[in-house]
Parts: structure tokens; C-alpha cells; sequence
């Protein structure tokens, strides 16, 4: 296939493999096939793949052409429209440089909460607060 065709930029198409991603390593593991460390990684690697995936069709359905809802129908869905006025959504556009910004803060909080939720969760925050506002 080639870029935006419908198997890279197809809802159906990502859904069925992120579900996969999570359902065969662990159908694996139960017939043991794979160990349950095995199971694990691969599971991490895949949904990983799947949340990559999926960030890039959202940000493809903030640009006027879309993606496929179901991978043999061409009907497309968005969520701008291709042009108001002047302003033109799709790639190498202001509207492109302005999703760039906001996507990248955005990770950039997500990647944060990501890494300090096991410490909050192990109480390591609220140990390393209590040492830092009882001394």
C-alpha cells in the first residue's frame, strides 16, 4: 500500500490490530507458546505501535482529506473542513504548524504523567513532598 491508503489510514483497520495487539500474546501465553515475560514485551511493543498509530489518524483527521472510517469505503471523515476562506487545511500549512505546537505540548505532559505515575502510585511523590515541606 502506499501512504493514506486503506490500510495505513483506515479507523476499522487500526482497531482490529490494536485489539490484536492485546488478545494474541496472551492467547499465546495461555497455549504456551510464549512465556509470560514474552507476553508482556510484546504486548508493550504493540500497543505502543497501536497508540502511534492512532495519534497519527487523529492528527490526519485535523487535515481536510481525513481518514477511512471502514477500509473499503472511500467515504472519509475529518474533523475540519478542507478550506474556510483563506485558510487551508491540510499539509505544509499554517494549520499544520499550529496542530505541530499543540500535539507536541501535549505529549509532552502525557510523556510526564506517564513517567511519574508509578512513583505516585509506589508513594514516592508523597514520600520525596514530605521531606521537602517538613524540613
Amino acid at each position: 500500500g502506499k501512504h493514506r491508503s486503506w490500510q495505513t489510514h483506515s479507523a476499522d483497520i487500526c482497531t482490529l490490530f490494536t485489539l490484536s495487539a492485546y488478545f494474541v500474546p496472551n492467547m499465546l501465553c495461555n497455549l504456551n507458546k510464549i512465556s509470560t515475560v514474552n507476553k508482556e514485551v510484546i504486548i508493550l511493543l504493540l500497543l505502543g505501535f497501536s497508540s502511534g498509530w492512532i495519534s497519527h489518524l487523529f492528527s490526519d483527521m485535523l487535515n481536510g482529506t481525513g481518514i477511512r472510517l471502514f477500509c473499503f469505503i472511500k467515504q472519509t471523515i475529518a474533523l475540519v473542513p478542507k478550506k474556510i476562506g483563506k485558510l487551508r487545511f491540510n499539509t505544509g500549512n499554517e494549520w499544520e504548524a499550529f496542530n505541530f505546537k499543540v500535539i507536541k505540548k501535549v505529549n509532552i505532559v502525557i510523556g510526564t504523567l506517564c513517567l511519574i505515575y508509578p512513583l505516585f502510585i509506589e508513594g514516592k511523590i508523597q514520600y520525596l513532598l514530605n521531606i521537602l515541606f517538613h524540613m
